[in-house]
């Protein structure tokens, strides 16, 4: 987790532009079922003034998902080509 406070004013007590006073940005990871594994990202900007003439940019919220499938690049170069053991011992 990350969160982030900036001064938005500048020394003569004005708010600075496109400067969002707090940021929020979360991560998380889940593996599973060995080959599986899901990130979850979650984002949240607070409010921002804009230059002069142009709309206030309100907060936003963001939520991103990502499923990976992990795969063992040794698995497919190597492949097991061995003959499975045997007891029994041809006379």
């Amino acid at each position: 987790m990350n969160y982030t406070y900036n001064e938005t004013d500048d020394p003569n007590g004005e708010k600075l532009v496109q400067r969002p006073e707090n940021k929020v940005h979360f991560n998380t990871r889940y593996r599973f079922l060995k080959k599986a594994m899901v990130n979850l990202y979650l984002f949240w900007v607070g409010d921002r003034e804009a230059n002069e003439g142009s709309y206030d940019i309100q907060f936003y919220g963001r939520v991103d998902s990502v499923l990976y499938l992990l795969h063992s690049i040794q698995e497919e170069k190597y492949p097991d080509t061995r003959e499975p053991h045997s007891e029994a011992n041809p006379a």
